[in-house]
């Protein structure tokens, strides 16, 4: 499963990276969206399989942080 959304995510980047029109694009996205949605729940369901419960809620903050970093800070500084 964690294979086949790293396929529909680096299928879809390739796609938007070829996209000569809007509409490819749009496909490109879409493709790319469903393959980070189920690249991010495959995340999240190995953690629970390898992290017991009481040191779950550390891995899920670390993994929200990075989120939060990313979300805040890369924008920032890319200057947009």
């Amino acid at each position: 499963m964690l294979l086949a959304a790293l396929t529909f995510f680096t299928i879809g980047s390739i796609i938007c990276g070829i996209a000569q029109h809007i509409a490819v694009l749009l496909v490109g996205r879409f493709i790319q969206g469903a393959g980070g949605g189920g690249l991010l729940t495959m995340t999240y369901v190995l953690m629970t399989d390898f992290c017991s419960l009481q040191e779950r809620h550390i891995a899920i903050t670390a993994l929200s942080l990075t989120w939060l970093v990313g979300t805040v800070i890369g924008p920032i500084a890319s200057g947009r």
